[in-house]
């Protein structure tokens, strides 16, 4: 559940994946913190994830059978996602999307909005 200092990342969601850019040392870092893991720095600036490449994928089965994947993001953080066309493979770009955007067609990574807390 996403809480009140991260609700800004979340409530534009539907282009891409919204994430903390640290201004410091410059690496973008998800799901927004506080503080940035890698210098400790808790100054940040907005960055969008449009794109990434999918490193890994399992399949749970059942009735659909659904592929989830790791997605190395365009900016660096990896994203756990429901892949969503034909041919998604390690490998290959994709481009991410939330959930109210599965329409879109083509192969798209679908990163779910959590449920916000205010």
């Amino acid at each position: 559940m996403a809480h009140a200092p991260t609700l800004p990342y979340w409530k534009g969601f539907d282009v891409g994946i919204e994430m903390q850019r640290c201004v410091d040392c410059a690496q973008a870092v998800f799901p927004p913190r506080s503080m940035c893991p890698h210098c400790h720095s808790d100054a940040f600036a907005p960055a969008t994830a449009s794109r990434g490449v999918i490193e890994e994928t399992t399949l749970q089965t059942g009735s659909p059978p659904i592929l989830f994947g790791s997605i190395r993001t365009d900016l660096g953080p990896i994203v756990v996602a429901e892949i969503v066309g034909e041919g998604g493979a390690p490998g290959t770009e994709i481009t991410l999307v939330s959930t109210n955007k599965r329409q879109t067609g083509g192969l798209i990574a679908v990163v779910p909005q959590p449920s916000i807390k205010e």
